[in-house]
């Protein structure tokens, strides 16, 4: 009994350090305050898992090897228990030889684990257990000491009720959903995947056909959604990360006015670590799961929970807090709620078990793909060809429990003698090996930037109706304030009130220089490749990107860090996959030339890195085709 009780603690102390470390050292490449962020759910979720593991498994190698020091016989029982935990560290040996990543993760934990106890063959009995349990000890209370130096800022109280009454307002991010996967718009894009919320509101609302995110991932994208800007005007880019003070949001212009303002979110770049909390009365972190286990990966191995399938990415949390919160306010005051739903969020098998079972996505197939899924994103693999379709299943059963929780949400926000006005949009979509990319924040491709975008305003905004003209998310702030009844005009948004085109009042395009996106890829991201030993996948990552679409066309330019340049162009009518870069074709050369023109405008205005790379491809155009632009009056 001795030896196992050495083997438990052994298991627990050890399992707690080997499995931290990795966790630890790409923390390290995060932003200070991410990482802040991404340790309060680490150790609070995954720290007494770590240690009851490792106690079991550690504790049952310990009687194993005990009783094989002892000279006692072992039977069939107990050859049959030492035979898995044999294999599983040859498996993780192997594994790791072969360079498997999904497998040497899922086997780590056990193997681990399983030859924790040969610690005791080789260490005096007291220094054994006090070094490593001291070792564990220090690294425990690592991330709790960064939680404690982050704590919750005071916000600001509300001002005075306005005088006059305003409509409530509510912006509904479901993360990265991708629009042609959705019914919704089966007639454009073929979808399939039913969203009864969402269509319920686009039924009774206004549909957008052409709506595009200004970036594809999370933080510079809701940094656009708050400010109306692009993400080189706000700032929220690379490794900045963080939204400037000197930045106006949404929220604090109504709150200036009025408003009580209610944030939740699911998603760790949605928080206070990024600042765009700012404005908020109140605002709720729930969940968070997706973005730390992009980040550490085994917690999402021995997260017991999400074996078991009872929870989520904190949707149902947000649901239920946001009535708790909404109850708890004056209703002398209208209410701006933001809510970021992460549920499709790899890994999108993160749902309760219902939900995947009614999908169709309850299998280890679809578990073990939604992973990977993760992992290509982060970590520079490849999933296996078998695996798309199993991961698109899983995708599309947590959009469909998204907008469960969507359908939930809308109808607590509705209350009796209020006007409700409510955006649904996604921050960008996903990508499933569409030009070798898996998830987002790769490009700027139309799977990541086209988003699904719908307006419920009843006795505002006729029903049923689309609306097929270009717009942005940049648009959506200084609509929502012109829906407030305010001026837009103090966020100086690089988009545009939209109400004046939905009224049926202006005809002219709302982007007559085209609808703009723009990314660079993260620093720490690349830097957490380079760790991985994946530099050629680093590298590969280290351009810059930015694109402008014009009605069917999609233009790009790129910026690598050796300096070389690129360009693409895409029709996305005929063309949606973008599987036909037409950028060296004669036949669309006033396209090019135009978007060229269009690009030019955007440099002009813009701040950041680009607007220090003013010349770009028109020194390179063969001289055939710069006769041309010159004939056609687009150069001089």
């Amino acid at each position: 009994m001795r030896s196992v009780r050495r083997g438990a603690v052994l298991g627990a102390a050890v399992l707690v350090v080997a499995l931290q470390v990795p966790a630890v050292v790409v923390a390290t490449q995060l932003p200070r305050d991410v990482a802040r962020q991404a340790f309060a759910v680490f150790w609070s979720g995954a720290l007494i898992q770590y240690l009851i593991c490792g106690a079991v498994l550690g504790g049952a190698t310990a009687a194993l090897l005990g009783r094989l020091l002892a000279g006692e016989p072992l039977d069939r029982r107990w050859v049959r228990f030492l035979f898995p935990h044999g294999l599983l560290t040859i498996l993780v040996a192997l594994s790791a030889v072969l360079g498997d990543r999904d497998a040497m993760n899922w086997l780590l934990v056990g193997g681990v684990a399983s030859v924790l106890s040969l610690l005791l063959l080789v260490l005096p009995r007291r220094w054994g257990v006090v070094t490593t349990w001291a070792l564990a000890g220090i690294l425990a209370l690592v991330p709790w000491l960064v939680v404690q130096r982050s704590q919750p800022k005071e916000r600001p109280a509300i001002l005075e009720a306005p005088s006059t009454p305003r409509p409530d307002l509510a912006l509904v991010v479901l993360d990265t959903v991708r629009r042609d996967r959705l019914a919704l718009y089966g007639e454009l894009d073929g979808g399939e995947l039913a969203t009864p919320a969402l269509a319920a509101l686009a039924k009774e609302g206004l549909r957008f056909d052409a709506a595009y995110s200004a970036s594809p991932w999370s933080a510079p994208s809701h940094a656009t959604l708050f400010t109306g800007k692009v993400p080189s005007r706000h700032g929220t880019t690379s490794d900045t990360l963080h939204l400037d003070e000197g930045q106006l949001t949404l929220a604090e212009l109504l709150r200036r006015h009025g408003y009580r303002t209610v944030g939740l979110s699911g998603n760790p770049w949605v928080s206070d670590a990024t600042g765009l909390t700012r404005g908020f009365n109140s605002w709720i972190d729930r969940g968070g799961e997706a973005g730390i286990a992009s980040h550490f990966l085994l917690a999402k191995i021995i997260d017991a929970t999400a074996l078991i399938g009872g929870r989520d990415k904190g949707g149902r949390a947000i649901v239920r807090a946001m009535g708790e919160v909404l109850d708890g306010g004056d209703g002398d005051h209208p209410r701006f709620a933001f809510v970021n739903l992460s549920e499709p969020h790899a890994p999108y098998w993160r749902i309760p078990a219902r939900a995947r079972r009614a999908g169709g996505a309850n299998g280890w197939s679809a578990q073990r793909a939604s992973l990977r899924t993760l992992e290509a994103q982060h970590h520079g693999v490849t999933p296996a060809p078998d695996q798309r379709e199993a991961a698109l299943r899983s995708y599309d059963a947590a959009i469909a429990y998204a907008d469960e929780l969507l359908g939930e949400l809308v109808g607590g926000l509705e209350r009796d003698g209020h006007e409700l006005c409510v955006v649904v949009v996604s921050d960008h979509g996903e990508m499933f090996g569409e030009h070798g990319v898996w998830g987002h924040g790769h490009g700027l491709y139309r799977q990541v930037l086209q988003v699904p975008m719908v307006l419920y305003c009843p006795g505002r905004v006729a029903a049923g109706e689309t609306f097929d003209r270009s717009v942005s998310l940049t648009d959506i702030a200084p609509t929502l304030a012109a829906l407030a009844g305010l001026d837009p005009a103090p966020l100086e948004a690089d988009g545009v009130d939209l109400l004046p085109w939905i009224d049926g009042l202006a005809t002219a395009p709302p982007h007559p220089h085209g609808v703009f996106a723009e990314h660079e890829i993260p620093e720490y991201l690349s830097r957490a490749l380079n760790l991985q030993g994946h530099d050629e996948e680093a590298a590969a990552l280290r351009i810059r990107r930015r694109a402008v679409i014009l009605g069917p066309w999609r233009y790009e330019q790129t910026l690598a860090e050796d300096g070389g340049r690129g360009e693409h162009l895409f029709r996305l009518d005929t063309d949606p996959g973008e599987e036909r870069d037409l950028a060296a074709a004669q036949t669309v050369v006033w396209s090019r030339a135009e978007a060229e023109l269009r690009m030019d405008w955007w440099v002009d205005n813009a701040v950041g890195p680009w607007s220090a790379s003013r010349s770009h491809h028109r020194a390179d155009l063969p001289t055939d085709t710069e006769l041309q632009l010159k004939t056609l009056g687009y150069l001089d």
